[in-house]
C-alpha cells in the first residue's frame, strides 16, 4: 500500500462521521422546510376563513341596509301619495264651479 492510499484510508476513516452527518443534516433541514410550508398553508387557510366570515358579516349588513332603504322608500312613497291626494283635494275645492267663458 502506498503512502497516498494509506493517507486516503486514514482520511476516510477519520471523516466517517461526515458520511452520516451530511444526510442527517439534510433530512433535518428538509423536515424544517416541510414544517414551514405546512405552517404557511395553515396560516393561509385561517386567513381565508377569516375573510369568509368578514364577507358573510358584510353581506348581512348589506341586506339589513337594503331592507332599511326599502322601508324608507315605502314611507316616502306613502307620504308622496298623501301629498298628491291633498293637492288634488285643494284643486277640487278651489276649482271654478262652472264654465268660465
Amino acid at each position: 500500500m502506498t503512502e497516498f492510499e494509506a493517507a486516503t484510508l486514514a482520511y476516510q476513516h477519520n471523516h466517517l462521521w461526515a458520511a452520516y452527518a451530511i444526510p442527517a443534516v439534510a433530512a433535518v433541514v428538509g423536515l424544517l422546510q416541510a414544517g414551514v410550508v405546512v405552517y404557511g398553508i395553515r396560516a393561509m387557510i385561517r386567513a381565508n376563513e377569516g375573510r369568509a366570515e368578514a364577507d358573510t358579516a358584510r353581506a348581512e349588513a348589506d341586506t339589513a341596509r337594503a331592507e332599511a332603504e326599502a322601508a324608507r322608500h315605502a314611507e316616502s312613497m306613502e307620504a308622496l301619495r298623501a301629498l298628491i291626494h291633498g293637492m288634488e283635494t285643494v284643486i277640487a275645492r278651489t276649482a271654478p264651479k262652472g264654465d268660465s267663458q
